[in-house]
């Protein structure tokens, strides 16, 4: 761990980025299983939906009730796909940027080779033909397996060093949002914790 952290703190200096060196260092972690993550993106990418004013949000619940998706579900997100016309402008702007979220653990599934650096918001595009609908939930939740765990523990201090920065203003040019809604996917990826209850403090 001390050499991962070493290499964190080296990167985020080379890019000019100040770096607190006495944050706490992360302790062992467990992974969540990789079929539990498959889940994960395939309920974030379903919420997204509801943020594109032509898509039908009975459909979506529909769909998810089909293919054995729907129970797994935190309570609140069951809310939002039953309601979709009560979402205020707060709800659908939060459910926007989960595509973050879907993009990092997609990373960690190693359906995308990078996670760029979060300066831009990411274009999920080119995962559509990556994930359900466009690939079978079965298959999909059959084949998705998590990159090793050391290059997750590597990203997730990076994004934990990340995120002090730019709540202290050391990180210019990093969206804050975008670092906020890739460590939750991280913090939850290595953790028990429900998805809205995932601790991101600094």
């Amino acid at each position: 761990m001390n050499s991962l952290r070493s290499q964190v703190i080296a990167e985020l200096t080379s890019r000019g980025i100040d770096v607190c060196r006495h944050l706490p260092r992360i302790g062992s972690i467990s992974l969540r299983a990789s079929q539990t993550v498959a889940r994960r993106i395939v309920h974030l990418y379903a919420l997204i939906g509801l943020t594109v004013r032509e898509v039908d949000g009975s459909a979506i619940r529909d769909w998810l009730v089909e293919h054995s998706l729907w129970d797994s579900l935190e309570d609140k997100e069951r809310d939002f796909l039953a309601r979709p016309d009560q979402l205020t402008g707060r709800q659908t702007i939060d459910l926007s940027w989960m595509q973050e979220s879907i993009y990092t653990l997609c990373w960690a599934g190693e359906l995308v080779l990078e996670l760029p650096f979060p300066d831009a918001e990411i274009d999920i595009q080119g995962l559509f033909p990556l994930i359900p609908p466009a690939v079978a939930p079965p298959v999909f939740l059959e084949r998705f397996q998590l990159r090793p765990r050391r290059d997750i523990m590597y990203t997730l201090d990076l994004y934990y060093h990340l995120h002090h920065a730019v709540r202290s203003g050391n990180a210019p040019g990093v969206s804050v949002s975008v670092v906020v809604e890739r460590r939750r996917a991280l913090e939850w990826l290595t953790s028990a914790e429900p998805w809205y209850q995932v601790s991101l403090d600094t």
